[in-house]
């Protein structure tokens, strides 16, 4: 049998019905050799004179077998007696055929048809009657009961008695061997019947498994308590299935949400206020609590520096709450200071309340994710919720985190940029008002001069005709020199205005963390504020005066100028996104608004642009595309 068999138990009332049919089957054999035997008597008695014998002693030991058999059918009593029964039969053949030697025939057939019992305890009864009785016909052969037997039952020799005993034992030695034999050949063939049974059920087992497995429940119980290695295979393909599913479902839940919130993120990057409540809804909503708070870190860097509640919602209704935070303060505080996840399933009471209309109760469990850019802490996410969040549910919160700080920090710049460029917008125009202001102040002051020159002509045309008019000419000399110091005062304080209006335009300039740059109408740098000249990697005094044929290679640069030109010829400002290599060998994305610029003075056009580094947006840009497109594949799967 195969170790697959050997592993199955088989017990001995499993075997009992193959035993039993097998004596079922002996009985109805030995039924009919009884009935024979009983009838061989009878023959013989026709040729040996012995009705009486033939019918008395054969009809009780015929009588005794089908009593006993009535009284106990298929006992051991029934078939230890049957046994002796059978060389009963042997010692009235004996009797009638005068103890010849054919006799002994008869007990061969006797024990070759208890064979059929297969037990070889069965045997023991019918040989032990059979030494008896040789052992006693021999002790008295010369007895005068014996006296009509044949001379040669009467002269048989110790010899001869030896044989027969020797042949009597030596076949009911190899009938017990062939005894026990078939009885083990029966029991291997009944082992192998119950092991092909117990397979059969074993086989409709796991095939009634594997069905419910196919069918998608995978919570289904393996129907029987023992498992063959076929089922034990089932049930590990089964756990192993479970398990992908949860892998599958944890990662299309992680998928599935960044997609989301990706999409609200790229939606409403304009607005920091509504960017702050879209996120926090959704996360509330897609996590499954029931209340949350987002919090963004303000006046970074200061010792002012606090948490404050950009948005709150509550049973899926926004909550109109104020609150900051200072750093260290409470949970959220300790959070953002430690840069860690606080996960707690054991919430102090009066903690936070969550209320309703039926009631109010302490959450089951807060979960406080710091959101981080780049290892620093842009703000804080805090929900609470009746159920514990499952660790996937976790890692997704700190994995989504790191996509709504940069969103944050990008709306923020983004505000901060337009404010600062409306503001630097306004002093371009006051300086454009101021500028022709001066304009305006050098004509009249160069029309005073023109009428000063005409007046010191005038002077010497009075010197020249007369010097009698000495005192005259002396009051002309003095208002010239008050004009003249008159005009000098003006000419100092316009150009004290000019230093300081370009003074304050330079520190506003400076200040912008956007790339500022005035372009006369050659394309010359007139203008540029430290940012620009930090993407060239150098100083500012380097780069005035320079142009793009100086910074860039040719074929860059009359790209560039191409466009430059083609912009003031249409009067009409340029918008472009560009990328430019970075001093660190990378590649930077900006943002470059360009429009014309009329000097007032010359009345020439030049160039004045800003530009704005959005490489950190392309790069959020570009994982979302890479989420959704993960989304939209797991879900066709």
């Amino acid at each position: 049998m195969s170790q697959h068999n050997v592993q199955l138990e088989v017990t001995k009332e499993q075997l009992d019905p193959y035993y039993a049919r097998v004596y079922q089957q002996a009985d109805e054999i030995v039924r009919y050799f009884m009935i024979g035997f009983f009838i061989v008597g009878v023959l013989l008695s026709f040729f040996y004179d012995t009705y009486l014998l033939a019918l008395v002693m054969g009809g009780i030991s015929l009588g005794a077998f089908f009593i006993i058999q009535g009284l106990m059918p298929q006992s051991q009593f029934f078939r230890y007696a049957t046994s002796f029964l059978f060389w009963n039969f042997g010692v009235q053949f004996l009797l009638q055929m005068k103890g010849q030697y054919e006799m002994h025939f008869f007990f061969f057939i006797a024990l070759t048809v208890l064979l059929f019992y297969e037990d070889w305890r069965l045997l023991i009864p019918a040989t032990v009657y059979t030494i008896v009785t040789v052992s006693v016909f021999y002790s008295y052969r010369n007895n005068a009961f014996f006296e009509s037997f044949p001379e040669a039952f009467k002269e048989a020799t110790l010899s001869s008695f030896i044989i027969h005993l020797t042949i009597t034992l030596f076949y009911a030695g190899l009938c017990l061997r062939w005894s026990i034999m078939q009885r083990d050949q029966t029991r291997e063939s009944a082992l192998r019947a119950i092991m092909m049974e117990q397979q059969l059920t074993m086989m409709d087992t796991n095939i009634a498994f594997a069905d419910s497995i196919s069918q998608g429940n995978l919570q289904a119980e393996y129907p029987s308590a023992n498992t063959d290695r076929l089922g034990q295979s089932l049930l590990n393909m089964r756990q192993s299935l479970a398990e992908a599913k949860k892998r599958e479902e944890r990662e299309k839940f992680s998928t599935a949400g960044l997609a989301t919130i990706g999409e609200i993120l790229r939606q409403h990057a304009e607005s920091l206020d509504l960017l702050c409540d879209r996120v926090i809804e959704e996360v509330v909503k897609y996590m499954k609590a029931n209340q949350g708070n987002i919090f963004m870190l303000e006046d970074r860097g200061t010792p002012q520096e606090h948490l404050k509640l950009m948005a709150c919602r509550a049973w899926d209704r926004k909550k109109y709450l104020q609150k900051t935070v200072a750093l260290g303060e409470g949970l959220v505080g300790q959070a953002a200071i430690e840069k860690q996840t606080i996960f707690m399933t054991k919430v102090p009471n009066n903690y936070v309340i969550i209320s309703s209309g039926l009631g109010e109760a302490n959450p089951s469990c807060i979960l406080i994710v710091p959101l981080k850019f780049e290892d620093e802490v842009v703000g804080v996410v805090e929900l609470a919720s009746f159920k514990a969040f499952r660790d996937y549910e976790v890692t997704f919160l700190e994995k989504v985190g790191e996509s709504i700080a940069s969103t944050m920090i990008t709306t923020q710049n983004n505000q901060r940029n337009k404010v600062l460029l409306e503001k630097s917008n306004l002093l371009a125009e006051q300086m454009r008002s101021q500028e022709e202001e001066i304009r305006q102040n050098m004509e009249e002051m160069q029309a005073t001069q023109e009428e000063m020159g005409r007046k010191e002509k005038e002077i010497k045309r009075l010197l020249d005709d007369s010097l009698q008019n000495e005192d005259l000419l002396k009051e002309k000399i003095r208002e010239i020199n008050q004009i003249k110091e008159i005009e000098r005062q003006k000419t100092e304080k316009m150009v004290e205005e000019l230093e300081y209006n370009k003074s304050v335009m330079g520190q506003v300039i400076e200040q912008l963390p956007e790339k500022i740059f005035l372009k006369d109408e050659n394309g010359r740098m007139l203008m540029l504020n430290s940012a620009i000249a930090a993407g060239y990697n150098k100083p500012v005094s380097e780069l005035i005066g320079k142009s793009d044929f100086d910074l860039f290679p040719k074929e860059l640069a009359t790209e560039f100028r191409k466009v430059e030109e083609q912009m003031i010829a249409s009067g009409k400002p340029l918008t472009v996104e560009e990328e430019f290599p970075s001093a660190n060998g990378g590649v930077r994305n900006l943002y470059t608004v360009k429009m014309p610029f009329k000097f007032p003075k010359t009345g020439k056009v030049g160039i004045l642009g800003y530009q704005v580094d959005i490489t950190d947006i392309k790069r959020l840009e570009k994982k979302v595309k890479e989420a959704e497109d993960l989304a939209k594949s797991n879900t066709q799967k």
